[in-house]
């Protein structure tokens, strides 16, 4: 599977683990469905992420740094489950 086309089904609702890549979603709902982020979460890091690649250097480092901090958000949060359920 191609990660935009991952993020973009995710963005829509539809958390898919890529089996042939191994990769999880950004918030990695695909794995524990709880963890879906809300909607504009979604939408937010979509964005971040197709700046990523635009040609103004500036923008798309920002854009990388955005999408960075969203998974470090979603990581302490999947930590933080873990940490309840024991």
């Amino acid at each position: 599977m191609v990660e935009i086309d991952q993020v973009c089904l995710w963005v829509a609702g539809f958390p898919i683990h890529d089996d042939e890549n191994s990769l999880c979603v950004p918030d990695q709902s695909c794995c524990f469905p709880i963890l879906l982020a809300p909607r504009e979460v979604r939408e937010a890091y979509l964005a971040a992420y197709l700046r990523q690649y635009d040609e103004e250097a500036q923008r798309a480092c920002e854009a990388r740094q955005m999408v960075n901090r969203m998974k470090v958000r979603f990581l302490a949060r999947r930590l933080a489950m873990a940490w309840e359920s024991k």
